[in-house]
């Protein structure tokens, strides 16, 4: 049995495609549906592997697929608006892109952050073009930070404040 904690949401089926079954899954993360095992779709309470016969691209965040299982139109409208999961250890993420609460840090955009209760900016995106995935943090004064991902300066994740607590070494945002 999958349980809550081995997965993480990665897009949602938005539409049928055709009348074989196919349907178009939109991904709201950098994620290669062609490396995964199975996607994961709840079934009334139930997390259901579903395993992938052909991807097609369309555009640069979704795709036309195939499920097993997933024959006539009917079958794919039943599914269509629904979330899709990828397990966690299908995915070829960093640790230190997730962080300790099951966070994405793409989900982290738009967070302020602060350390020693001074607000340093606001997270503007992610920069994981290198080994060491980055927050860019850009102040109100157009000030840019280059804040490492790392859970050791990580204090807490307010999500309701949407706010993130840091302590970063000394020198840090100076450079």
């Amino acid at each position: 049995m999958i349980v809550n904690d081995e997965i993480i949401e990665i897009g949602q089926i938005t539409k049928p495609h055709g009348i074989n079954g196919q349907v178009v899954i939109t991904i709201e993360s950098d994620v290669n549906l062609g490396d995964l095992f199975c996607v994961i779709i709840k079934d009334e309470g139930l997390n259901v592997p579903y395993f992938i016969n052909s991807i097609r691209t369309k555009g640069y965040n979704s795709a036309i697929v195939s499920i097993d299982d997933v024959a006539t139109e009917d079958d794919a409208l039943t599914l269509c608006g629904k979330p899709i999961y990828a397990l966690k250890r299908d995915l070829d993420i960093e640790d230190s892109e997730i962080e300790e609460d099951g966070f994405y840090a793409v989900d982290l955009i738009g967070y302020s952050v602060v350390e020693n209760n001074i607000l340093l900016g606001e997270i503007t995106e992610i920069n994981d073009a290198t080994e060491n995935a980055l927050f860019i943090v850009t102040s109100d004064n157009g000030n840019v930070y280059y804040i490492p991902i790392a859970d050791e300066y990580i204090i807490d994740i307010n999500t309701e404040t949407k706010t993130i607590i840091m302590d970063l070494p000394i020198g840090l945002i100076d450079l």
